[in-house]
């Protein structure tokens, strides 16, 4: 390996996003959903199609008990739709946006090597 190369990484582990959303500031004084849990919700639904808050609240009604209790939801209960409201109304945006790159490039890093590692594996 030349000094150009870069090593490969420790692990190739790239951690949860929910884990990378906690380190968005939350401005809420009542705390009955962790904002990490609430934006989760939120991705989760926009990856699912759902692009309003009418939409992704109704997808979260729907959203199966074992989901509910993957993402921490409190007594498996789904946020409302004006606490999700609430939620993307005072959200720093600028700590979301910071958050994702932060997973985005930490992914990145990761990913050619674990191509050459799934290669390997597939040998």
């Amino acid at each position: 390996m030349n000094e150009n190369t870069p090593s490969a990484p420790a692990t190739l582990y790239v951690r949860p996003f929910v884990s990378i959303l906690a380190k968005v500031t939350d401005f809420r004084q009542q705390l009955q959903y962790p904002l990490p849990t609430l934006l989760s919700v939120i991705l989760l639904g926009l990856v699912c199609g759902h692009n309003t808050i009418r939409r992704i609240a109704a997808w979260a009604q729907q959203m199966p008990l074992s989901l509910r209790r993957h993402l921490g939801l409190p007594h498996a209960r789904v946020p409302s739709r004006s606490t999700l409201q609430h939620t993307l109304a005072h959200l720093n945006v600028d700590d979301l946006l910071c958050a994702w790159q932060t997973w985005v490039e930490e992914a990145r890093a990761i990913w050619p090597h674990a191509q050459a590692h799934l290669q390997l594996a597939t040998r």
